[in-house]
C-alpha cells in the first residue's frame, strides 16, 4: 500500500503517486460508475475502462474538486 510504484521502497515518488491517485479518483469514479450503470452512454460516447487516468478523467475530476471547493466555500460561511 505504501509502495505506489512497486519498486520495493517508500520514497518521495510514492507521495506523488498518492496524490495523482487522489486527484484522479472522482473522474475515475465518475467513469467507473458510467461504464457499470449506463453502457449505452459510455459506449456512444466511446468511453471504456482506458480512460481511467486519461485527460477526460481528469478533465471530469477537476469539474468535481471546484465542485466541492465551491461548496464547502459557499457553506462555511454557515459554520462561523
Amino acid at each position: 500500500m505504501w509502495d505506489g510504484n512497486a519498486d520495493g521502497r517508500f520514497t518521495v515518488t510514492d507521495v506523488g503517486l498518492w496524490l495523482q491517485t487522489l486527484f484522479f479518483l472522482p473522474g475515475d469514479t465518475l467513469i467507473w460508475v458510467s461504464l457499470r450503470y449506463a453502457p449505452e452512454i459510455t459506449q456512444f460516447f466511446e468511453v471504456d475502462a482506458a480512460q481511467y487516468g486519461s485527460t477526460f478523467s481528469a478533465l471530469l475530476s477537476v469539474f468535481v474538486w471546484l465542485a466541492i471547493a465551491v461548496l464547502l466555500l459557499t457553506t462555511s460561511h454557515w459554520l462561523t
